[in-house]
């Protein structure tokens, strides 16, 4: 698919779409790929990585035909809406989907030669690309409702119409790795789908929240950030030291850290304090028990740490 980008067909036209007037279709190709990404967490045993890659508009009929052979293109059809989108998977994406999926370490070489695609393979492929239609369609449904199923697979996009050929559409580019390797997927929407959402995909973002926010969108999004990783460390202050005793440390030396060092740790993430704790044991680990946390040694006026000295 790279083959799109490397022969410079693309630009924003200057009429019919420009994506200068849709800011908000990258946020939604955004959410898109983050629901396709956290889906095959579910299902995969390696991290699969969903990344955006860029926009780009031209006439429907010039995308398609700058396609390479070596791909799956998966139409997608919605009768109310009365078009189609077609979901590209290249040749490395989709070996790479298969070993990810089928447990491979990454540790053998990527198959290059073209050949036709195994039931194995195309099998993979339009499980992965049902995902993302239901990415898709959620999506879109809180602006007008979608409902776009997989209504064929085809290798070549000759003859393929999902609006009008001679109408514009938008391309999407979407990075997708795994094991170290990867490739790219597609998203083709014609001109015909950007007007039926036109509107919501025009409108500049404000800082007031929603008036009408769809209750099952919030409540999925403060999932996604409720589950998200972040580090904490957890750091305790020992007095009593003078350079020379650090200059000669060695492995396996114990430092004796005082009565007062249990109640000095101080938990952090990125920088910013969160809590004081004290240092203690649960079923035979160490472990940390939060004394107050960051707000409460503001409110009452004082530090967040209290040493024994103070």
């Amino acid at each position: 698919m790279n083959a799109v980008a490397d022969k410079g067909l693309l630009k924003s036209a200057a009429k019919g779409l420009s994506l200068d007037k849709l800011p908000l279709l990258g946020d939604l190709i955004n959410q898109v790929a983050t629901f396709g990404a956290e889906r095959m967490r579910e299902r995969c045993p390696t991290a699969i990585l969903l990344r955006p890659r860029g926009m780009a508009s031209d006439k429907e009929e010039k995308i398609l035909a700058a396609f390479d052979q070596q791909l799956l293109a998966f139409i997608l059809h919605d009768h109310e809406w009365d078009c189609r989108i077609a979901v590209v998977l290249d040749q490395d994406t989709i070996f790479t989907l298969v070993e990810a999926l089928l447990g491979s370490d990454g540790s053998d070489e990527p198959f290059k030669e073209a050949r036709p695609f195994s039931a194995i393979e195309r099998g993979v492929a339009k499980s992965f690309v049902e995902v993302i239609t239901d990415g898709l369609n959620r999506q879109l449904s809180p602006m007008s409702q979608a409902r776009f199923e997989l209504e064929k697979i085809n290798q070549r996009l000759d003859f393929v119409y999902l609006g009008a050929r001679n109408e514009d559409a938008v391309l999407t580019r979407i990075g997708i790795e795994a094991l170290g390797r990867g490739g790219e997927m597609s998203i083709v929407i014609p001109q015909v789908a950007i007007e039926r959402v036109r509107p919501h995909l025009a409108k500049a973002a404000t800082a007031e929240p929603a008036k009408n926010a769809d209750p099952r969108w919030s409540q999925e999004f403060g999932q996604r950030v409720g589950r998200a990783e972040v580090l904490v460390e957890a750091s305790v202050v020992v007095e009593g030291f003078c350079l020379g005793d650090i200059a000669t440390m060695v492995p396996g030396q114990v430092l004796p850290m005082g009565d007062q060092a249990q109640r000095q740790l101080a938990l952090t993430s990125e920088g910013e304090m969160l809590a004081r704790c004290e240092l203690g044991q649960s079923d035979g680990y160490y472990s940390i028990r939060i004394i107050s946390d960051h707000a409460d040694d503001e409110a009452h006026g004082r530090p967040a740490m209290a040493f024994a000295d103070e």
